[in-house]
C-alpha cells in the first residue's frame, strides 16, 4: 500500500512531557524565553508604520466606539478585539502593542516546539523557534500578525497531537475559528485541516471542527448585529477587504516576481531546506507520511496565501515563516548526523538573526513620544474642549490618543485616505473636513513616504482645507518626523 495516500493516523505521537523529558522541555522553554526577551525587548519602543492605527482603533473600541463603526478598516475585529482587552489593562501605548506582539511570539515559539515534540523530533523543533522569534521581532513588523500566527499553528498542533479525533478536532477547529477572526485568509489553512479532519471518516469529529471553528466568527457576527453594525462589518471586511489588491498596483496573483526575493529574505539555509522540504516525496526520516503531507499541506497553503496578496510586505511571510522552518528542521534531523543537524540548523537561526537585525538598525526609530507631549501641549494651549475633535493625517496618528480627542469622523490610516483606497479616499477625507474638526496635525516622517498606486487624491483636499479652513498653532520636530498643529479658524 501506498503509504503517501494512506488514510491519516495521528494517535501514534509521543505524549509530551512524559517521563524525565519535562526537565529537558522546562530548559527548552526558558531559554526561548530568555531568547525573546534578548531580542524584544529593544523593540518595546520602536514605532512601526501600523502601531499607530492600531492603538487608536483598539482605544476607541474601549471607549464604546467598535470598528466598523468608528474605524475603517478591512481586517476582521480579532485583532482590535484583542488590542483592547491589553489596553484595559496597560493602556493604549506603544510598549503595550509590542508587549502583546512579544508574548504571542513567545507563545508560537513554544507551540513549534512542542509539534517538534509531538513529531519526535525535539531539535527541528527548538531551532525552528528559535529562528522564528528574531524573525518575528525584527522583520515582520505588523502587529497584527503575531495572533494570527499563534493561533494558525495552535491549530496545527491540535491536528497533530496524539488522542482522539473528536477532541483534537475540536481543539483545531476553535484555533481556526479565531485565526479567521485575525484576517480573512487563514480560511485555506481552515480548508487543510477539515481535509485532514473528512479524511479521518469521523463524521462526529469533522462536525465538531465545523462547529468550533464557527463560533469565534459568529459571536463578532452577532455582537455587532445587536449594536446595528452587521452591514458595516460585512461591507469593510468582506466587499472593501476583495476590492484591496490594486492600491498598490498589485492585483491577486498579479506580481508574484516579488515572492523569491521575499522568501530569500527568510535566509538562504531556509529557503534550501523549504526547498528540499516541498520537492521529495518520502517523509523525512521517523516522521509518519501522513503528519509529514499535513506540515506540507500547511507551507502550501501559507504560500498560496503569499502569493494571492502578491508578496507586497514582509509581514505576509509570517504565516510561511513557521511551518517552512520546521519542516526544513525535521528534514535536516531526519537525514543529516546528529552534529550535522545541529550545525545546519544552528546556522539556520544565525542567518535569520542577522537579517533581522541588519534590518532593525537600518529602518527603525524609537517613538516619537516628546514631540507627541509638545503636540498635547499646543492643542492644550489652545484650551480644547470635551466635543472637540482632532484629525490626524499621514504620520500623525498619534495625536488621538496623545491630546485625548477623538477624531471627527470614522478613523482611518493613512493610507486609506490619501490613496484611492476602496471604501474611503478623498471621498471620505471630504467628510472628515466637512465635520469641522477644530484641530488639524500633519505629520510627516523623515525619510518615509507612502507611495500610492498611481496619484494620491488626498493631498489636494488637504491643501485646500489647510489654507482656507485652518491657522498653524506651531510646528514640532521630532526625532522621527515633522508635525504642524493648526487650529481651525472661527
Amino acid at each position: 500500500m501506498d503509504h503517501a495516500v494512506a488514510r491519516p493516523s495521528f494517535v501514534a505521537a509521543p505524549r509530551l512531557l512524559s517521563g524525565v523529558a519535562w526537565r529537558r522541555d522546562a530548559a527548552a522553554v526558558a531559554a526561548l524565553v530568555v531568547w525573546t526577551l534578548l531580542f524584544g525587548l529593544p523593540i518595546l519602543r520602536l514605532d512601526y508604520p501600523d502601531d499607530a492605527f492600531y492603538s487608536e482603533a483598539a482605544h476607541l473600541w474601549t471607549q464604546g466606539v467598535p470598528p466598523y463603526i468608528g474605524v475603517f478598516d478591512i481586517k476582521p475585529p480579532g485583532y482590535f478585539a484583542l488590542l483592547a482587552l491589553a489596553q484595559m489593562a496597560f493602556g493604549a501605548t506603544v510598549t503595550t502593542i509590542h508587549g502583546l506582539s512579544l508574548v504571542c511570539d513567545l507563545a508560537t515559539a513554544c507551540v513549534l516546539y512542542a509539534i517538534g515534540r509531538t513529531l519526535n523530533a525535539p531539535r527541528a523543533g527548538f531551532a525552528a523557534a528559535a529562528t522564528f522569534i528574531p524573525l518575528a521581532v525584527f522583520l515582520f513588523e505588523n502587529e497584527a500578525y503575531p495572533p494570527l500566527v499563534l493561533a494558525e499553528t495552535l491549530a496545527f498542533l491540535a491536528a497533530l497531537r496524539p488522542g482522539a479525533a473528536l477532541g483534537r478536532a475540536a481543539l483545531s477547529g476553535l484555533a481556526c475559528g479565531v485565526a479567521m477572526a485575525f484576517k480573512q485568509t487563514a480560511v485555506l489553512e481552515v480548508a487543510v485541516l477539515a481535509f485532514v479532519f473528512l479524511r479521518e471518516r469521523k463524521a462526529t469529529a469533522f462536525l465538531a471542527f465545523a462547529l468550533a471553528c464557527a463560533a469565534v466568527p459568529l459571536a463578532f457576527v452577532a455582537y455587532y448585529a445587536r449594536l446595528g453594525g452587521l452591514g458595516a462589518l460585512f461591507e469593510d471586511v468582506v466587499v472593501h477587504a476583495l476590492q484591496r489588491p490594486g492600491v498598490q498596483g498589485v492585483s491577486y496573483f498579479g506580481d508574484n516576481g516579488l515572492l523569491l526575493s521575499k522568501l530569500i529574505t527568510l535566509g538562504p539555509v531556509a529557503l534550501l531546506t523549504l526547498c528540499v522540504g516541498l520537492r521529495l516525496r518520502s517523509p523525512p526520516q521517523g516522521l509518519a507520511p501522513a503528519h509529514a503531507n499535513l506540515m506540507r499541506l500547511w507551507v502550501l497553503a501559507a504560500l498560496v496565501e503569499l502569493m494571492a496578496q502578491g508578496a507586497q510586505d514582509l509581514n505576509y511571510l509570517s504565516e510561511v515563516a513557521a511551518p517552512a522552518l520546521l519542516l526544513g528542521g525535521l528534514y535536516a534531523e531526519g537525514g543529516a548526523s546528529k552534529r550535522g543537524a545541529v550545525v545546519l540548523l544552528g546556522f539556520m537561526a544565525a542567518t535569520v538573526a542577522f537579517f533581522g537585525l541588519m534590518r532593525v538598525i537600518a529602518f527603525e526609530r524609537e517613538i516619537d513620544d516628546a514631540a507627541m507631549r509638545q503636540v498635547d501641549a499646543l492643542v492644550q494651549n489652545a484650551h480644547p474642549e470635551p466635543q472637540d475633535r482632532l484629525l490626524g493625517l499621514d504620520f500623525a496618528l498619534w495625536a488621538n490618543i496623545a491630546t485625548g480627542l477623538a477624531p471627527p469622523t470614522p478613523f482611518f490610516h493613512r493610507m486609506h485616505l490619501l490613496c484611492a483606497f476602496p471604501g474611503a479616499g478623498a471621498d471620505r477625507l471630504t467628510e472628515a473636513f466637512a465635520a469641522r474638526p477644530r484641530f488639524l496635525v500633519l505629520g510627516a516622517r523623515l525619510r518615509t513616504r507612502y507611495d500610492c498606486a498611481g496619484d494620491s487624491p488626498g493631498w489636494s483636499v488637504i491643501e485646500a482645507e489647510r489654507r482656507t479652513n485652518y491657522r498653524a498653532l506651531g510646528e514640532v520636530q521630532g526625532g522621527v518626523g515633522r508635525y504642524v498643529v493648526y487650529q481651525r479658524a472661527r
